[in-house]
């Protein structure tokens, strides 16, 4: 039955074929490169318009390419993907790009940061910045990045909080004169 099928087809030559492939080839770049110029293009215009929102605010850290793993909630699956992640004095801010979410987590708030190993692609462990906060509602809740070299982001948090501890608490008895 195939090979009556198969019979019945025209023959392609080796021409055609080549010619088959080389628009193939053409189609998946254009499709490629039409997807990485919508992700570059969404990844601009998030950074202008948090530029805009935090216009006059001293910025301590940004990562325009950061990927959100998530907040270890069962509901929260359409809050991983990649983003803008900033830090600033007061506040930890994060927004998805492409999408109107975004998560501001004020630094009074945060309880640690830490330096955690979790799985990437292929098996491989790699490390992620987490950060555990308490919410609203007084419940404590984590929220995990994957960003370039976070162990200085875990630095620069934790001196952002012992900042604002000595500043909630007055200066230290030597400084006073």
């Amino acid at each position: 039955m195939l090979g009556q099928i198969l019979a019945e087809l025209p023959e392609i030559g080796l021409f055609e074929v080549g010619w088959l492939l080389i628009c193939l080839g053409l189609l998946f770049f254009a499709m490629g490169f039409f997807f990485y110029m919508r992700r570059r293009s969404a990844r601009q215009q998030t950074l202008r318009r948090v530029n805009q929102q935090f216009n006059g605010v001293s910025v301590r850290a940004l990562a325009p390419d950061a990927y959100f793993c998530g907040m270890q909630r069962h509901w929260d699956n359409q809050w991983q993907g990649n983003g803008v992640l900033m830090l600033t004095r007061e506040r930890l801010y994060f927004r998805l790009w492409g999408k109107n979410l975004d998560l501001s987590i004020p630094l009074k708030r945060v309880e640690e940061a830490e330096l955690v190993h979790q799985r990437g692609p292929f098996l491989f462990p790699r490390k992620h910045l987490k950060v555990v906060y308490r919410s609203m509602d007084d419940h404590l809740r984590t929220a995990v990045w994957h960003i370039e070299k976070p162990q200085d982001w875990v630095r620069m948090i934790d001196d952002s909080l012992k900042e604002n501890d000595l500043d909630e608490k007055g200066a230290p008895p030597e400084h006073i004169s």
